[in-house]
């Protein structure tokens, strides 16, 4: 997965591509610990938020009601599977992004404790796909809260 950082502590601009071992190597206050807790933040905040929170109400809608397709037609309880093309991929990780790129400045000030980061940009770019299929298993949960991230009109 491949991240990039402008603005973040004594970074400037950075890409910066995570392989299964990635380590960060330098002098001392050249951005080491920035880097790492920026991405750090990134993958946590995907991975925490409810997914309608990181989508736009219309993207969420789309997917929601594919899944509910899916839920409803499912005839082992265990697990179903379903393919998401490229094309829904891409429509998906640039929802993500918006998210991201919206609220960059407000998780780097709540990861660092510091409110220098009104001028940060947190990117991700994920890797090309022809297709990726996607198994869904059964397990309660509660009812996921129905509120969207909006684009914020510039």
């Amino acid at each position: 997965m491949k991240f990039h950082l402008e603005n973040v502590g004594k970074i400037t601009s950075a890409d910066i591509e995570l392989k299964p071992l990635t380590i960060f190597i330098g002098q001392n206050g050249t951005g080491k610990t920035y880097a790492a807790s920026a991405i750090w933040s990134i993958v946590r905040y995907i991975k925490t938020q409810p997914v309608n929170a990181l989508l736009s109400k219309s993207t969420y809608t789309h997917y929601k009601n594919i899944v509910d397709t899916v839920l409803q037609n499912w005839k082992d309880f265990n697990k179903t599977s379903f393919t998401l093309d490229a094309k829904d991929l891409e429509a998906l990780a640039q929802d993500i992004q918006k998210t991201l790129l919206s609220n960059g400045s407000a998780l780097l000030t709540n990861t660092f404790s510091a409110d220098f980061f009104q001028h940060a940009i947190l990117q991700f770019d994920i890797p090309t796909y022809q297709s990726f299929n996607v198994t869904l298993s059964l397990k309660p949960s509660t009812p996921l809260n129905d509120t969207y991230h909006e684009d914020k009109k510039s």
